[in-house]
């Protein structure tokens, strides 16, 4: 179901990831503390704004919820030895953050 977001609440949930992946680098029970993260992840994967950051071929909505799919084991344990969610997680903020263009995040990507 595509659900369109206000400004406000894009940049809110933007901001909930941002400061989960920052926390997650060093506390890893950021995802436990921090559940709603989880929501802005899908939330953010209905959204028709995401496709102004993603490039069409990365499949943008498929990875948002792979990455909270994968999140979702750490809302009762800790965040070990999982360092490419983290880094996925940090790479979402990093793309919806500041009005990156596709082509930014595709470059990124390739770099990845």
């Amino acid at each position: 179901m595509i659900v369109s977001l206000s400004d406000q609440q894009f940049s809110e949930h933007v901001a909930i990831i941002a400061e989960v992946a920052s926390q997650a680098v060093e506390e890893s029970d950021a995802i436990e503390r921090n559940p709603e993260v989880l929501a802005s992840l899908h939330e953010l994967s209905d959204c028709p704004q995401l496709k102004e950051h993603f490039p069409e071929e990365t499949h943008p909505q498929e990875y948002l919820l792979a990455i909270a799919d994968g999140l979702t084991t750490y809302l009762k344990e800790p965040l070990e030895d999982d360092p490419e969610l983290v880094q996925s997680l940090g790479f979402i903020a990093w793309a919806l953050q500041e009005q990156r263009s596709p082509e930014e995040v595709q470059r990124m990507l390739i770099l990845a």
